[in-house]
């Protein structure tokens, strides 16, 4: 007991924290197996009892059943004697039956008889036997009794006193080692509840470490559960506008190409316009031609009738100088052409005039498109030249008071809205000018 050596407490409470677990076990096991052993003692001591009262019923009935047969052999025995004193000649032939009954009857009580015998002897011997082990035990018995006196005597005699002594005072230190031990334990119980108290007070503050965690974390969770609610809306947000963009994009990519398609469609107007300048050209290149001859001719009367009062004719077929300048003034415009016939040149006028009403229409479209767009469009030169309307035309002096020219306010602000023209924003037409330079570009194509 005193060579066990610890290291520290801790190790010390454990070994005898064990050693009583297993004694406690151990107590444990033999009060089971007291418990099994007396209630399988009394079980037994049970059966052993009812058998007995079985087999002593047995024995009372086997008594009984075997007296009874032996009164019956008694009562039998002279009536089986008289008659075989009896003469043959006594007999009748009614009597044969019931001899032979009786036989069959004494026959049948002797069989039984033997039998009571046999099983009477058979429990007689089965007793024996019981008897014979029960002595044995009550020997076995006695000699234990005797074993224990034995030990009683010299439990009393003074060599055992001495011996009782010495086992006092080992019993004595033994109980001072138990008083020491259950000192310790106690000690060693009272560190182990102020250390189990420390690992409540640790466990407390843990759970309280865990719950706070807990919450810390589900407050995280929420803040980042919200966090992505809230970017999931400014990603719906993002998506709406963005789709609401390129709606709004396509709207302006089909505003731009209707805009380009417009432009275009003025583009080809203006070339028509030019192509229609050039022919208005012409034919007034055309006209001052026959203006000219017209006049040359107006005045061939007048000196007809001049050669025909002095009494004789002048050659009309050679030209004068006055025609001559007038064929040298028209050679870089027009190449000299044959006399026309009045019809062909009244056919010539009125298509003079339809082109020049067909300019109008163009030039006032045109006026309309620079007040609407704020400068020219890019395919339109900077000095257009628009000839001069013929005298006594209705569209004389349209444009700058006929002098061939635009404006020179809308030339300067063609040049200088240039790059604001290139770079800017595109605006759309009104409606109806855009049905109105339909119409007239419809109009001039006709």
């Amino acid at each position: 007991m005193a060579s066990l050596s610890f290291k520290d407490v801790n190790e010390e409470v454990e070994y005898w924290r064990r050693m009583a677990e297993e004694y406690k076990q151990a107590m444990e096991e033999a009060r089971e197996e007291l418990e099994d052993f007396q209630i399988s003692s009394r079980e037994l001591e049970r059966e052993l009892e009812i058998q007995l009262g079985q087999l002593e019923k047995q024995n009372e009935a086997l008594i009984l059943s075997n007296e009874k047969l032996i009164s019956e052999r008694d009562q039998l025995r002279p009536v089986k004697f008289t008659q075989m004193q009896r003469p043959a000649s006594a007999y009748s032939e009614g009597d044969d039956g019931a001899d032979s009954a009786l036989q069959e009857e004494y026959d049948r009580l002797q069989n039984q008889l033997r039998n009571v015998q046999n099983e009477r002897q058979r429990q007689t011997n089965e007793a024996n036997v019981k008897l014979g082990r029960y002595n044995n035990e009550i020997e076995l018995l006695e000699a234990e009794n005797r074993e224990l006196n034995m030990l009683l005597s010299l439990n009393n005699s003074s060599q055992n006193k001495k011996k009782d002594m010495k086992a006092l005072e080992d019993l004595k230190q033994l109980l001072e080692q138990q008083e020491a031990l259950h000192e310790k334990i106690d000690q060693t119980k009272a560190h182990h509840k102020q250390l189990d108290s420390e690992i409540r007070s640790l466990e407390k503050k843990i759970c309280q470490k865990q719950q706070e965690r807990a919450v810390q974390y589900k407050n995280e969770k929420e803040q980042q559960q919200r966090y992505i609610r809230e970017m999931e809306q400014r990603n719906d947000d993002l998506e709406r506008a963005n789709r609401a963009t390129v709606v709004s994009l396509e709207a302006f990519e089909l505003q731009l190409n209707e805009a380009i398609e417009h432009n275009a469609i003025l583009e080809n107007e203006l070339d028509e316009k030019r192509d229609l300048i050039v022919t208005v050209q012409r034919l007034k290149d055309e006209t001052r031609d026959l203006q000219q001859e017209l006049a040359v001719i107006r005045r061939q009367p007048a000196s007809h009738s001049a050669s025909l009062s002095n009494g004789h004719l002048t050659d009309v077929s050679a030209p004068s100088k006055h025609s001559t300048e007038i064929m040298v003034q028209t050679e870089p415009y027009s190449v000299p052409a044959p006399l026309l016939t009045p019809s062909t040149r009244i056919a010539a006028l009125n298509m003079v005039n339809d082109a020049l009403q067909k300019i109008g229409h163009l030039e006032l479209k045109l006026s309309q498109l620079y007040r609407s767009y704020g400068a020219p469009p890019l395919s339109a030169p900077p000095n257009a030249f628009v000839p001069p309307a013929l005298p006594g035309s209705p569209f004389g002096g349209t444009v700058n008071g006929g002098s061939g020219k635009l404006p020179s306010s809308h030339s300067y602000q063609r040049r200088n809205s240039l790059r604001s023209w290139t770079n800017g924003s595109l605006l759309m037409d009104h409606p109806a000018a855009q049905s109105e330079a339909h119409d007239s570009s419809l109009r001039v194509i006709e």
